[in-house]
Parts: structure tokens; C-alpha cells; sequence
């Protein structure tokens, strides 16, 4: 899984880093740890037991 940006609690105070990076995402935000582990559940998850050798970005949509 490929993480995108992400609020991991102290990188807000660097706003003149954060926010052009929200800029470029289709969300216009950076992602929440509980973005990245929706994703992980899923693919913890059965349901996704025949998922393999696979590149899945999370990232809001960075640069779309």
C-alpha cells in the first residue's frame, strides 16, 4: 500500500508544508490515519483474499 500525505497529529504546524499538498488532492485535504486503516482492514479483510501482488494508493487523489 502506498500512503499518501497524511495529518499524523504534528506535521500541522507545518501549514506551508501541508497545505499545497491538500491543494493537489481531489479531497482538498490530506488524509486521516483512519483513511489509511479503512484500506488495511480491507485488505485484512476475506473479502479481499484473492487480492495479490498489488500496488493500492491511498491518497485522496493526489495530483488528479
Amino acid at each position: 500500500m502506498q500512503a499518501g500525505g497524511r495529518n499524523s497529529g504534528g506535521n500541522r504546524a507545518w501549514a506551508d508544508v501541508i497545505e499545497p499538498i491538500e491543494a493537489k488532492t481531489a479531497f482538498g485535504r490530506v488524509g486521516e490515519p483512519e483513511d489509511i486503516g479503512m484500506m488495511i482492514a480491507t485488505l485484512l479483510s476475506e473479502e479481499s483474499r484473492w487480492i495479490t501482488a498489488q500496488s493500492i494508493e491511498v491518497s485522496g487523489g493526489y495530483g488528479l
